[in-house]
């Protein structure tokens, strides 16, 4: 393989793997919670829009340094802000956790398109983030982008500070007591429908994280692939754990750039990419048939009644 091809699979991989990892740990800070969130798909899409929108629209009026964090920032802001619906409907009016998910996906993207028509008039495709600054273009014409080591390294500070929080403080404790035993965690004194607002609040933050770093190096066509419900996937099969989303963020990554570059990089029929392109979706489907009898935490997205004490 080709120096430049290796490149462009690198950067691809980085990415790929940065966004599983963020959006897979917001499942898991959820679902530690008791809140099953089938809604990261939209919060995805929440998060790149807004990312993509504020990129262009403040291209040109600061710094491409400033460009970047103000968008991370804001995006991040709102796809947190976006999550505390499923929060609302799910503590506060006790409302199914999947049905209530599935509502978040199905209007993020009308959502996305009304944004977009407001900012830019523009419902069809949000351009791509002029970011050139973080990119060099390789000999075939592929392009290496630096922004997927940011991104990375960003995500791995995450991930090891969110398996230090889980596992060794008393925070950790307490978010595990929610989603294993809400009514234990009630009697010693702590808020459970706090600790899930909160938690949701983090994870909607991360969910928004994994959007906007999907709409970095492309244009937005208001979809995330299903990049949400793969990252699902991926955190049944690390089996609520850190290492393990860790590992299976890896896989699928390094699976994705390779099946997305296949024709490039070996050659064959654009209709042979196509299909390459459906095998990572697939994977995660084995992987659920294999660990369908493992469960999450015994409380997950079960109502919590105060008065059921």
């Amino acid at each position: 393989m080709a120096l430049q091809h290796f490149l462009e699979i690198l950067s691809a991989f980085l990415f790929l793997f940065s966004m599983y990892s963020m959006a897979s740990m917001a499942g898991l800070l959820s679902e530690r919670s008791g809140i099953v969130n089938i809604g990261i798909e939209g919060t995805m899409i929440i998060g790149a829009v807004w990312f993509a929108l504020l990129s262009n629209l403040f291209n040109g009026l600061m710094g491409i340094w400033w460009i970047l964090i103000l968008s991370l920032i804001i995006s991040i802001a709102i796809s947190s802000l976006y999550t505390q619906l499923l929060s609302v409907v799910t503590i506060q009016y006790m409302a199914d956790h999947t049905i209530a998910g599935t509502g978040l996906n199905l209007l993020a993207p009308a959502l996305a398109m009304l944004f977009a028509g407001m900012l830019t008039g523009n419902t069809s495709v949000v351009p791509q983030s002029d970011l050139k600054y973080f990119t060099t273009t390789l000999k075939d014409g592929g392009i290496f982008s630096y922004l997927s080591i940011l991104t990375t390294s960003i995500s791995l500070i995450v991930l090891v500070s969110g398996w230090f929080i889980l596992t060794k403080t008393r925070v950790g404790l307490r978010l595990k007591a929610s989603g294993e035993n809400p009514y234990a965690l009630e009697t010693s004194g702590v808020s459970v429908n706090k600790t899930k607002y909160t938690s949701m609040l983090f994870a909607g933050a991360l969910a928004g994280f994994a959007g906007a770093i999907f709409a970095m190096d492309k244009s937005f066509h208001f979809t995330v692939n299903g990049s949400g419900f793969i990252s699902l996937g991926i955190l049944i099969f690390g089996q609520w754990s850190i290492i393990g989303i860790t590992i299976g963020s890896a896989l699928i990554g390094i699976l994705v750039a390779i099946f997305q570059n296949w024709v490039t990089v070996f050659g064959g029929q654009s209709q042979l990419g196509y299909l390459m392109n459906t095998i990572p979706f697939i994977i995660p489907l084995i992987g659920l048939m294999i660990f369908k009898s493992v469960s999450g935490p015994a409380s997950v997205g079960k109502p919590f009644r105060k008065d059921m004490r």
